[in-house]
C-alpha cells in the first residue's frame, strides 16, 4: 500500500540564496522563478512571505505550500520534478501575468550572457527575462567562463548576478554583482 508522500521546504544554509532573495523587496511582488535546483532554495525562502505572489515553473513550493506566499503553478510539460515545467504551456502561463522580478540560474555565463543545456530551460528562462521588470540571476563560480548549449540572455538584460566568486573587471559589463561567501 502506497502512503501519501509529505513534501516540506527546507531551507538550506546557502548564501546564494539568502542574497538572491534579500534582493527582492518585503510587499505585495510578483516574482517568477524556473523550476531549477539551483533557485529551490531562493524559491524555499520566498514561498514564506506573506503579501509576494511566486509565480514558478516548479512543483515543489505548490506540494509544500503552508502559509506566506501565494503560489501559482505555471503547468506545462513535467520535464523532471526537481527541473519543473517547460513548454508553450508553461511559456504562456508566465507571459499571461506581469512579472516584477524574475529569479533564474544559469548553466554557463560568459561576457555575451547566460546559457542553458537545455533548450527548453533555457526557453522558458527567455521568458521569464523578456517578461520581467527586474532579473536576479543566481549563479555559482563554477559556471563562470563557460557557455552551454542555448543562450537565453545576454548580460545587458540582467540587473543581478548572485554568485561566490570574485568576477574579473571589465570581463562581465552590465549587471551588479552580488559576491557572497
Amino acid at each position: 500500500m502506497r502512503t501519501a508522500q509529505r513534501y516540506e521546504l527546507s531551507v538550506p544554509r546557502e548564501p546564494l540564496a539568502e542574497r538572491a532573495a534579500a534582493l527582492v523587496p518585503p510587499g505585495r511582488v510578483t516574482v517568477g522563478t524556473t523550476g531549477c535546483a539551483r533557485t529551490a532554495a531562493v524559491r524555499a525562502i520566498l514561498a514564506r512571505r506573506r503579501g509576494l505572489t511566486l509565480v514558478t515553473t516548479a512543483l515543489t513550493p505548490v506540494l509544500a505550500l503552508r502559509g506566506g506566499a501565494k503560489v501559482l503553478l505555471t503547468g506545462g510539460a513535467v520535464r523532471d520534478p526537481a527541473q519543473g515545467c517547460v513548454g508553450a504551456v508553461a511559456e504562456a502561463a508566465l507571459r499571461a501575468r506581469p512579472i516584477d522580478i524574475a529569479v533564474i540560474t544559469a548553466g554557463g555565463i560568459d561576457g555575451d550572457g547566460l546559457s542553458a543545456s537545455c533548450p527548453e530551460q533555457a526557453s522558458v528562462a527567455r521568458t521569464l527575462v523578456e517578461h520581467a521588470s527586474r532579473v536576479i540571476a543566481v549563479v555559482p563560480g563554477a559556471v563562470f567562463g563557460a557557455a552551454e548549449g542555448t543562450r537565453f540572455a545576454g548580460l545587458a538584460e540582467v540587473d543581478d548576478v548572485v554568485t561566490d566568486v570574485v568576477v574579473p573587471s571589465g570581463e562581465f559589463v552590465g549587471p551588479v554583482f552580488h559576491v557572497v561567501s
